[in-house]
């Protein structure tokens, strides 16, 4: 199915360079899409929502990513303005849990959770780390 936003990118190159191969994920606030520059070949997320006004989610989400870096945190590419939506472009970070879970018939062994729990602590005491420490 075919989103507006995905119509209304489908033909241009976003930012003279990024072109949507298909949507990842959707959310209230954005979409996320597979793009690919055309320039090198590589793949990126890129994240489009809708500029309703100057304090938009993706400019804070930006903002954040900017200031956050470790690992399984995305690294910010470009963020910009198209028409009347705002767009990030970041790295992928590899295979997302969903897709894992199906690759494993639904069923994580012991060593899988661990594995995912232990990621979500770390990326969570990292975050913490992060925005507790005071800034000169």
């Amino acid at each position: 199915m075919e989103t507006t936003i995905c119509k209304n990118f489908k033909t241009k190159l976003i930012f003279g360079k990024y072109s949507i191969k298909f949507l990842i994920s959707r959310s209230t606030f954005s979409e996320v899409y597979l793009g690919i520059n055309v320039l090198n070949g590589k793949n990126y997320a890129l994240k489009i929502g809708q500029n309703e006004n100057e304090n938009t989610i993706l400019k804070n989400e930006t903002y954040t990513l900017l200031n956050l870096k470790g690992p399984g945190i995305p690294s910010v590419v470009s963020f910009g303005i198209s028409g009347k939506y705002n767009i990030l472009v970041e790295n992928l970070l590899g295979k997302s849990i969903h897709d894992i879970w199906f690759e494993k018939n639904k069923k994580f062994n012991l060593k899988d959770t661990f594995f995912c729990y232990s990621s979500y602590i770390s990326f969570r005491i990292c975050s913490f780390k992060k925005l507790s420490s005071p800034r000169y």
